[in-house]
Parts: C-alpha cells; sequence; structure tokens
C-alpha cells in the first residue's frame, strides 16, 4: 500500500498536479528520493523538480 501510494504522488508532482506549497512539495521529493522505488527516469525528473523548487523557495519573500 506504502509502494503504491509513493507512485502515486510521484506521478502528482511530476504531473504538477499536486497542490501543496512550495516547501511542502519539496519535502515531499525528498522523501520520495530518499524512500521510493523510482526507475531512473522518475528519479531524473524528481531530481529536476527538487533544483526548481529549490529555487523557486529561494525567490519567495
Amino acid at each position: 500500500m506504502a509502494r503504491e501510494d509513493m507512485r502515486r504522488l510521484t506521478q502528482q508532482l511530476l504531473a504538477g498536479e499536486a497542490s501543496l506549497p512550495y516547501t511542502y512539495r519539496r519535502m515531499m521529493v525528498e522523501f520520495l528520493l530518499a524512500n521510493a522505488p523510482l526507475d531512473q527516469v522518475e528519479r531524473m525528473r524528481l531530481q529536476t523538480l527538487y533544483r526548481e523548487l529549490r529555487r523557486s523557495e529561494a525567490r519567495l519573500p
């Protein structure tokens, strides 16, 4: 069940469908990178998303 939840969350984050504040999205991506059974493409895409979220957070007031 947890693996399926991580798979769904990964898909939602990568599709831009996760309506969470930047900080929470970044934390979810960090969690998935550390714990989810990702294939190489998903891992690379999540790493890219993580970098984008970090840059966006740095620009927030």
